[in-house]
């Protein structure tokens, strides 16, 4: 039916029937509406009878034409998935397609040796240089569809499978090279494959495959490395202007060309402008974020798998890159692959230290560490400067590589591949990493720069501390450092520890030492046991133990025995009571204690809360013993059982404002009160100073359920779309509570005409407006946590930095791999 003189009907035909159908349809039906409403129908004589039939006809034809057009379609889908098996020689001639795909964070996929073709010799002079290949819009298909391999292999659940398919059954749906690579890196005869699955990354438009399953063997990796690859080089070798007549020689001037590939460029991106806005362009986050966005896009035939440090102070970036081992050039003669396993690893150097150089003038130097996928040992290092870098280029090689200097390290192996060397600059180096990027920013009372004061309300480095135990580890590492540690006798701790009490004026450090002296002397702990010891010291208070014996009961599931508890609630009261009456941490004029779970949450607080007392953090354990306090009470459920829970979930919510967890204890408690206005109002303001979109989605999750309860059906469906929409852990219990209630309310909401499917967008933000609940947008937290982490990045926070630009990506929903690799680069 679809053929005439061997020409398919084009699936263009299809959907014009498919069209045409559906307007017959609505004809039709509009048709028999009027007639149905016509109060002159009767339904007898010629006149009502004829203009019912011509409505039946309309509808039967419009019918016919869908399903017509319906097959059409499926019959062309179906010749792109099967077609017929055509001689090699118009392999080479088929066209294929690329379209670029969501970028995926890179994982490790596993293989065999290939089988090899006849070596040949390698050729000593290096061809010229490949033009950079760019991602283009896909190529059609002579009938005007797009390559099945482009279709199929991201949707494709076993992408090596579905590549086996293409090579052994539908060669020609394939560019010829590119089916040729495939086949030659030995997919056909692999058995025993890992399960994969495949992506087209957006900024380079490479192929990237990942494993599902566990993770894949050195030989394996050889492989998938192999195959990426082969796709890849492939495709540039039928965009190549002035192709030479064979593949390998194809293949040589593509590989010749790496160090001089350029990244991708996306007009109209705005990227880099929306990263950078506001900050410094010289400074330590812009060039982070330059350089992390050119080094994704670079479109290199194998996969890009590097991570770097910066020192702009210096002027020195630091790359670690995995390289091709030799195995992944299964797709060349088997001569040839040591040399251009070799000559590529040097090619990637150049590469990133040439692209470094475009990107921001602040670096002025790189170095490269290249090592094998999944290893930390460095293979080749190599040094370049801005000077320097075209020399590097242009000095001659034998077997792939240059002479060894004092710019370039590396050694061959007995098969003529690289052995381990010790990198030119470690990546612990300290002018790459300096130490006091990553100090705690409890213990400096250092001024911050301007741009921090601004994006993050500090004005010393202290206030963006959240954890009040770091004194206690800093005074153990001087105990270690200036004491020379604890000895290896019991008195020799002693002695050790009732210095470090002398000398410290700090009442934790004090209690500290008392406390882990009196461990040593009565037995409890051994002056072996470091652990026992570390644990004593930073964590051993009263409190800390009972908040420990209760976190376990706070957390777990089922019907709660109520002995347990009493017992634990009462451990609790107990272990607060000599701190309660001491008043140690009760808030004055000049001083306020509080307690932060995330540096994003400090951020919030110093700009949104801060009345310009000291702030002066409170132990872990003071919060969360009020916090588990209040749940255990509420549990519990005995008379006054709830007015207990209530004053501790007010004295937890006092103590983190900026908690969303203290918040909603004390809604909780509220709700079971009768106060449930009350809970609404304090999860709402909880809400609107949210400082992740984690928190946010928790809000509007409880909202939901508390907003019910007042009655606000609407309400309720708009707070579980919102928590739907982030995207969080809550997402799906929110999705089944929303179906649950949509069941139950269907009337309710059929009267109010509103369909929660369609509450999207605006529509959705002012129905959560309407009903004075907080919009849960993410655009101003974005916005606020970019600048934050961008400033404390330029100051040197790095301790501080990281936690906010992870949190800025939750809140941003960007899965972008430049972004990724700068979050990288902060860590210690």
């Amino acid at each position: 039916m679809g053929r005439s003189k061997d020409r398919p009907i084009p699936m263009l035909a299809g959907v014009v029937l498919i069209a045409a159908g559906v307007l017959f349809l609505g004809y039709a039906f509009f048709q028999y509406s009027s007639i149905a409403n016509d109060p002159s129908y009767a339904g007898v004589g010629w006149r009502d009878a004829y203009e019912m039939r011509d409505t039946a006809r309309g509808m039967l034809l419009g019918l016919s034409l869908v399903v017509l057009g319906i097959l059409v379609v499926a019959l062309r889908l179906r010749d792109r998935l099967r077609a017929p098996r055509v001689p090699r020689e118009a392999e080479k001639g088929a066209a294929a397609a690329s379209a670029p795909h969501p970028a995926a964070a890179p994982t490790r996929p596993d293989p065999k040796p290939a089988p090899a073709p006849a070596p040949t010799t390698a050729p000593s002079p290096k061809p010229a240089p490949a033009p950079a290949p760019t991602t283009a819009p896909s190529p059609k298909r002579p009938d005007g569809g797009i390559s099945p391999l482009e279709q199929v292999l991201p949707r494709s659940d076993d992408a090596l499978a579905t590549l086996r398919y293409f090579i052994v059954d539908a060669p020609d749906q394939l560019l010829g090279d590119q089916c040729e690579l495939v086949r030659r890196t030995g997919l056909a005869d692999w058995t025993g494959e890992p399960r994969c699955g495949a992506r087209r990354l957006a900024r380079c438009g490479r192929w990237w495959l990942v494993p599902t399953g566990e993770g894949p063997k050195p030989s394996g990796m050889d492989r998938i490395w192999a195959i990426e690859a082969a796709l890849n080089l492939g495709r540039d070798a039928a965009r190549l202007a002035e192709p030479p007549a064979t593949l390998d020689e194809r293949l040589r001037v593509l590989l010749a060309g790496v160090s001089r590939l350029e990244p991708v460029r996306h007009p109209g991106s705005r990227f880099l402008a929306d990263a950078t806005e506001g900050t410094d362009p010289g400074g330590e986050w812009a060039a982070r974020v330059a350089f992390a966005d050119a080094l994704e896009n670079l479109p290199v035939p194998f996969r890009m798998v590097a991570d770097f440090r910066l020192n702009v102070s210096d002027g020195l970036l630091g790359v670690r890159a995995a390289v091709p081992r030799p195995a992944a050039f299964s797709f060349m003669p088997e001569a040839e692959r040591i040399q251009l396993a070799r000559a590529y690893a040097y090619d990637l150097a150049l590469l990133v230290a040439r692209t470094a150089f475009a990107a921001s003038p602040a670096i002025r130097r790189v170095t490269v560490n290249c090592h094998e996928d999944e290893s930390v040992e460095c293979v080749l290092s190599a040094d370049f400067e801005r000077s320097s870098l075209e020399r590097a280029s242009a000095a001659p090689r034998e077997g792939g590589l240059p002479n060894s200097s004092a710019e370039l390290r590396y050694r061959p192996a007995a098969d003529g591949w690289l052995a381990p060397v010790a990198p030119l600059t470690s990546f612990v180096d300290r002018h790459l990493r300096p130490a006091e990027r990553y100090r705690p920013v409890e213990l400096s009372d250092e001024p911050c720069p301007e741009a921090v004061v601004r994006a993050c309300g500090a004005h010393l480095r202290s206030e963006l501390g959240i954890a009040e135990s770091v004194v206690r580890w800093d005074a153990w590492e001087r105990l270690a450092d200036d004491l020379g540690g604890l000895g290896d006798t019991t008195e020799g701790a002693v002695e050790a520890l009732s210095e470090l009490r002398a000398s410290a004026s700090d009442a934790s450090i004090i209690e500290a030492c008392e406390r882990t002296t009196l461990a040593l002397v009565s037995g409890e702990l051994d002056v072996e046991d470091a652990d026992g010891l570390i644990e004593c010291f930073v964590h051993g208070s009263a409190l800390e133990r009972a908040v420990r014996q209760a976190g376990p009961l706070v957390s777990a599931a089922g019907e709660p025995d109520h002995a347990e508890l009493s017992r634990v609630a009462g451990l609790l009261e107990d272990a607060l009571a000599p701190v309660e009456a001491l008043d140690a941490y009760r808030d004055d004029e000049r001083t306020v204690h509080r307690y932060f779970r995330s540096a994003p949450e400090r951020v919030t607080y110093n700009l949104d809360c801060a009345d310009g007392r000291a702030v002066r953090l409170v132990p872990d354990a003071y919060f969360l013993a009020h916090q588990y306090a209040s749940v255990l009470e509420r549990r519990l459920a005995l008379p006054g059982s709830l007015d207990r829970a209530l004053a501790h979930a007010e004295r937890a919510a006092e103590l983190a404002p900026c908690t969303v967890e203290a918040t909603i204890a004390r809604a909780d408690c509220l709700r079971d009160l009768g106060r449930a206005d009350e809970a609404v109002r304090a999860v709402s303001g909880a809400a609107a100073r949210c400082s992740t979109v984690d928190g946010l989605s928790l809000c509007l999750y409880r909202l939901a359920a508390l907003v019910y309860d007042l009655g606000m059906v609407e309400a309720s469906v708009a707070c579980y779309r919102r928590c739907i929409e982030l995207g969080r852990a809550q997402a799906e219990p929110a999705r089944r509570e929303l179906a649950v209630l949509v069941e139950h309310e269907h009337e309710a909401l059929a009267a109010s005409r509103l369909d929660p499917a369609t509450l999207t967008g605006k529509r959705l933000t002012r129905a959560l407006e309407g009903a004075g609940l907080p919009a849960g947008g993410t655009g101003p937290l974005s916005d606020r946590l970019r600048a934050a982490a961008a400033a404390c990045t330029d100051a040197g926070i790095f301790s501080v930095a990281r936690p906010l630009l992870q949190a800025y990506l939750q809140a941003a929903d960007r899965r972008d791999d430049a972004l990724a690799d700068v979050l990288a680069s902060l860590s210690a």
